[in-house]
């Protein structure tokens, strides 16, 4: 404790002191009862007195520490103190690994191991991220948040698409997923596949894949010859050269050897498509879904 603050409780015990010496040439020859009874509660009341201003002085110190530690300045000069012990999507560069947390992005170097934390404060759009991917072939990052806006992550910049953020649509414009490639990103949402220039950093176009309205796709892929999504409805696939993939009509919902129900997500390895169904996995092959 501070050695003026000691000096304060030091100073006031005697007052009491007193008060006890006074109480007891009054009272204790003529009714010792009474002054028995008043010097026990001053004796407790100065002591929860002493009690509870030590807890406010304490109180104080913290909120007076706090305030010190956060006046070092504006953005820039802040610490963070976000939680890194949740993991929503993890992507691989040729220089680093990226990981998404609820709040930020954490970078560890390939080389070194050592670890650098990216925020809004260090350049990124938003603080709530929900998922990312990276391109090799444009060498770009792609960062998804929570309120649908889109960073894209080079070497030496950060650029923000906020176009699916800004656009007035009816339905839940949550990104589930973005497969990148090349020019183009496809971002998985709640109203079908949104569709991003990633050279323009702009919107280009919408893929509702459902004639009853938006349907929420969860995940996308491509092979050579088909795009496949991830849906409510189930799996559903279009030709990759299809000249217009934005008519709901031209996707077909695989039933097949495939269970009824939503499709959780889907991927290609080597050309071989892998779905989710609930908690079983199927792949596509030369004989069908198995």
């Amino acid at each position: 404790m501070n050695p003026s603050v000691a000096f304060s409780f030091a100073a006031c015990r005697p007052s009491i002191q007193s008060i006890q010496k006074n109480l007891a040439a009054f009272f204790g020859s003529k009714n010792p009862g009474t002054y028995a009874s008043l010097s026990f509660r001053i004796t407790v009341a100065s002591g929860l007195y002493f009690y509870i201003v030590r807890c406010l002085l304490f109180f104080l110190c913290c909120l007076c520490h706090e305030a010190g530690a956060q006046s070092t300045g504006g953005i820039g000069l802040w610490q963070e103190h976000f939680t890194y012990n949740k993991t929503m999507a993890v992507a691989a560069t040729p220089n680093a690994v990226w990981a998404a947390t609820p709040y930020s992005l954490l970078r560890v170097d390939a080389a070194s191991g050592e670890g650098e934390r990216k925020w809004r404060g260090t350049g990124l759009s938003e603080t709530g991220v929900r998922t990312l991917a990276y391109d090799s072939a444009s060498n770009q990052l792609f960062v998804a948040y929570t309120n649908s806006n889109i960073d894209v992550i080079t070497s030496n910049n950060i650029t923000a698409i906020p176009g699916l953020k800004r656009e007035t649509i009816t339905g839940d414009k949550t990104i589930y997923h973005l497969l990148p490639q090349g020019a183009l990103c496809y971002a998985s949402t709640g109203i079908g596949v949104v569709v991003i220039d990633a050279q323009k950093k702009e919107v280009r176009e919408s893929w509702p894949l459902s004639t009853a309205g938006p349907l929420r796709t969860r995940m996308l892929s491509r092979t050579v010859p088909f795009f496949y999504a991830a849906t409510d409805e189930g799996l559903k696939r279009t030709a990759a050269n299809n000249t217009a993939p934005a008519d709901p009509r031209s996707w077909q919902t695989i039933r097949s050897g495939l269970p009824a129900g939503g499709c959780r997500a889907v991927t290609a390895i080597s050309n071989t498509v892998f779905a989710l169904f609930a908690d079983s996995v199927f792949a596509e092959t030369s004989v069908g879904w198995q």
